[in-house]
């Protein structure tokens, strides 16, 4: 599942340029690639929370346009490391790496398989709670394929979660975001 077209360009747009400004603020090295920029700002965000604020003002200065709902988004991202399962049609699931929650969510232009190549991975990635999804910001540094053993254990990990009312397909019902 994706989300929207139009609001995923304007999150896409907004953490692009909140990304750029990062980037000059800190005085980076320069990067070729758009993906590398991203993966350095949300690092330097998670760490650094207050960064964003400093971005926001920096942006609106050289004249972006930032859209507030991203903003807020970006504000409540969460990177870490997550367990990918599987695909369902109402989103991709995601494990906490500490087994305590699971998480249906949308991607922004392109399924999270599409860029993975396949469930059963181990990954640091983002997720951040816009328009009433639990979206993936698409960047992701794999970090282990599941075997078939592992990702067995995980799923049922996964049903035991569902039955317990952890899964969390809305941002309000999740602890990340409450």
């Amino acid at each position: 599942m994706l989300l929207n077209p139009e609001d995923a360009q304007r999150f896409i747009a907004t953490y692009e340029q909140v990304a750029f400004s990062v980037h000059r603020l800190l005085k980076l090295a320069p990067a070729k690639q758009i993906t590398r920029i991203l993966f350095t700002a949300r690092e330097q965000l998670q760490a650094n929370p207050e960064l964003l604020d400093q971005a926001v003002a920096h942006g609106r200065k050289q004249g972006f346009s930032l859209d507030s709902q991203a903003l807020d988004a970006l504000g409540q991202m969460r990177l870490d490391r997550w367990i990918y399962l599987k695909d369902l049609k109402s989103g991709s699931i995601l494990l906490d790496h500490q087994g305590q929650e699971a998480y249906s969510v949308v991607g922004l232009t392109q399924p999270l398989a599409q860029i993975t190549g396949q469930t059963g991975w181990v990954l640091n990635t983002a997720l951040c709670p816009f328009k009433g999804k639990i979206i993936c910001d698409g960047i992701m540094a794999p970090i282990a394929q599941l075997g078939p053993s592992l990702k067995r254990d995980y799923h049922q990990l996964y049903l035991k979660l569902k039955a317990h009312g952890r899964l969390h397909r809305e941002p309000q019902t999740s602890p990340l975001w409450n």
